[in-house]
């Protein structure tokens, strides 16, 4: 299961910033169960980054972080009917105006 918080969605460089939180409890293959990540999505070419990614175990403690610089290049396509398509949809729709 991922949510958003529409709150801290932000507009960066002409891109939408926005934190996903994953709970990942259910999941057994997944050894954290939880995680926040960072995405970049540019909405006019319908392409998104993963800037951060924290992974936490049942305690709350943080496991592993990951950050990747975006210098505008790493955009990846949105693949239709995903989560980030989801996730692209709901940012690129809120937020303060692009």
């Amino acid at each position: 299961m991922f949510s958003l918080d529409p709150d801290r969605i932000r507009t960066v460089g002409g891109k939408r910033h926005v934190w996903m939180k994953g709970d990942h409890s259910r999941n057994r293959g997944e050894s954290s169960r939880s995680s926040m990540t960072l995405l970049s999505i540019d909405c006019a070419s319908s392409t998104i980054k993963t800037l951060s990614d924290t992974r936490y175990d049942s305690y709350g403690k943080a496991t592993s972080t990951r950050s990747y610089p975006d210098y505008g290049v790493g955009y990846d396509p949105i693949t239709p009917e995903s989560i980030a398509d989801e996730v692209a949809r709901r940012a690129c729709a809120a937020g303060d105006p692009l």
